[in-house]
């Protein structure tokens, strides 16, 4: 184990049963004998976590709540109050099918028989949830030596697209909220806002995501999951991650209005299955 500034830190990681937070869980306790406490919503993946960790599945505890209830995160905070947590990992996020808004309404009413609750869902999930976090665990962080936070943002906070408004929205609300805490606080802040990644979240697609273009720009877990855990431990503060990410981030900040018009056509001419209900 080398030398760094993480190793043996509590840390809070939501979203810790799968993706890239089951991956940068296994990371820290493997590497940096870190005690986790992870969030999430499967016991089953939990025990499949803490069962591949072998002699170290001690490092690891959870605790399996809805993250967008704010009253779940009071019960939360209330169960490790006095604990010592030295860092906190809003990880945990929601992506409905990519459709236009037009079309995500209707599949809100459908689903839930109202128009708006998924779309509510999605903003909780991926923002409230990290508000939440932030105002009932940042106290208690802040009483450590080395206090940290980190909050994974998404290349659609950088720079919006097509079929993925509300997602976009609630990526763009994160990323702004973390840079301001940044020129809040006095310790070490970060934001990851990592491309496109094949993970669990893509669960909720209705449509096929088999295409050339999808494949050659998505980064596997296993890379993606590797840059993060870098990336924290060199207190990066800005984390930009993946083919697609640095360049939809690069080209927003020098060509705001075209590469929103030029990243919808590349999407459009891709005739990827996954993006039909954006633009049929």
């Amino acid at each position: 184990m080398k030398k760094c500034w993480i190793n043996g830190k509590t840390i809070i990681i939501t979203g810790a049963s799968s993706g890239i937070g089951r991956e940068i869980t296994r990371k820290f306790i493997q590497n940096n004998d870190c005690h986790v406490i992870g969030v999430g919503r499967s016991v089953e993946k939990f025990q499949a976590l803490a069962q591949s960790l072998g002699e170290k599945s001690n490092h690891l505890e959870y605790y399996t709540f809805d993250v967008s209830e704010k009253s779940a995160w009071i019960d939360f905070a209330d169960k490790i109050k006095g604990r010592s947590i030295d860092v906190l990992i809003n990880n945990a996020g929601v992506l409905p099918p990519f459709a236009s808004f037009d079309r995500l309404v209707e599949l809100s009413e459908k689903e839930s028989g109202d128009k708006c609750t998924k779309l509510e869902a999605v903003m909780k999930t991926n923002f409230m949830s990290i508000l939440y976090a932030c105002t009932y665990l940042l106290p208690m962080v802040e009483k450590s030596s080395t206090p940290a936070l980190i909050n994974v943002c998404s290349s659609a906070g950088c720079c919006a697209l097509p079929g993925i408004s509300v997602y976009s929205a609630s990526k763009g609300a994160v990323k702004n909220f973390t840079e301001s805490l940044m020129l809040e606080k006095g310790y070490y802040v970060g934001m990851i806002c990592p491309g496109f990644t094949k993970t669990d979240i893509f669960r909720n697609q209705r449509r096929s995501m088999d295409n050339k273009l999808i494949d050659f720009i998505a980064t596997n877990l296993d890379t993606m999951s590797r840059k993060i855990y870098r990336g924290i431990c060199k207190k990066r503060r800005r984390m930009v991650f993946g083919f697609d990410a640095k360049i939809m981030d690069g080209w927003y900040r020098h060509y705001p209005r075209r590469s929103l018009t030029f990243f919808r056509d590349v999407m459009r001419r891709s005739h990827a299955e996954i993006f039909k209900d954006i633009f049929e």
